[in-house]
């Protein structure tokens, strides 16, 4: 008797194939025709259907064939996220991005993908499996009451709320996309503003405190008046917060060469203003005009190194 028959476009051999190993690759090694199931797989271009079949009769089939339906549920599920997904986060793309980026699709279905994998692979294995099993119990409780199973409208009509949660996932890495070229493009024009811009002092440093604390100093170590006058607010013409205004000042200042004392590296204000000075901006973790001004968050940053050095020292004297 027919047990069940599972449906899915196909358009490749390649694809084919891959329907048809992802099956075999479960039951491997199983030897379930001795239990009374036998598998069928028909290629009839752009549909591979597959076909299981079962003898009753044959010893240890009741037994068995909850075990197959499950498995089968399992299969079906991996497939959907694994193999077909990519395939509906490229569609959804289609639909609700703009024309104007088609170029940019592909970028965005791997942004999508990579929120959709948590960015790491402990934590993407783990919200895959979430989706497959959501996806498997909705299988499960078709396959009871079904035999035929055509696996793309299955996915139309039965997994909505699977669907839903891609579409959400898929609308976040648009907007995200996009505020990120917009980001690109406003930096490169103030990178070409800056290129252009006569320089008015030789030398400015930037001195990053805790926090958000910044202060402008001049040459000779004097303050520079931080002012909301500057070339980023009457391109943006938008009320500015303090970090736009350091970046505003330095742009209407345009030093010759601007270093950064700070121990903090890598947030985000240092880094846009390494991007549109480039070459101009330089780093200092630690110099003997910092301590005056960074006071107790150089201090800290010092204590956390010789914290984490003594750490290492300890584990290397424990093993």
């Amino acid at each position: 008797m027919e047990l069940f028959t599972v449906s899915v476009s196909t358009p490749t051999e390649q694809s084919a194939s891959l329907f048809v190993q992802s099956i075999r690759q479960k039951f491997n090694g199983l030897h379930i025709a001795k239990h009374g199931f036998r598998f069928r797989y028909i290629k009839e271009n752009p549909v591979t259907s597959w076909t299981c079949k079962g003898d009753e009769t044959k010893p240890g089939f009741s037994e068995w064939m909850p075990r197959i339906f499950k498995m089968t549920a399992e299969i079906l599920a991996e497939y959907i996220v694994i193999v077909k997904e990519p395939e509906l986060i490229m569609k959804l793309i289609r639909k609700h991005a703009s024309a104007a980026f088609e170029d940019d699709y592909e970028q965005i279905q791997k942004f999508c993908s990579d929120l959709l994998g948590g960015g790491v692979p402990l934590e993407g294995f783990q919200l895959q499996k979430g989706r497959m099993s959501k996806v498997e119990d909705v299988i499960s409780t078709y396959l009871k009451e079904n035999v035929s199973l055509n696996l793309d409208g299955f996915i139309k009509f039965r997994l909505q709320n699977y669907e839903a949660e891609l579409h959400e996932m898929v609308q976040y890495a648009i907007d995200e996309f996009l505020l990120d070229k917009q980001y690109e493009e406003f930096i490169g024009l103030l990178k070409y503003f800056v290129y252009f811009q006569e320089s008015r002092m030789p030398l400015v440093h930037v001195m990053h405190k805790q926090n958000q604390e910044f202060v402008l100093l001049n040459e000779q170590m004097n303050p520079i008046e931080v002012t909301s006058e500057g070339v980023v607010v009457e391109m943006l013409d938008q009320e500015m917060e303090l970090e736009d205004m350091i970046v505003s000042s330095l742009i209407s200042i345009s030093p010759a060469k601007i270093i950064i004392h700070t121990c903090e590296p890598d947030i985000q204000i240092i880094s846009t203003i390494r991007q549109i000075f480039e070459s101009r901006a330089h780093i200092c973790l630690h110099c003997q005009d910092c301590s005056p001004h960074l006071g107790n968050g150089l201090l800290h940053a010092q204590h956390e190194i010789v914290h984490l050095t003594n750490m290492n020292w300890e584990n290397y004297n424990n093993t």
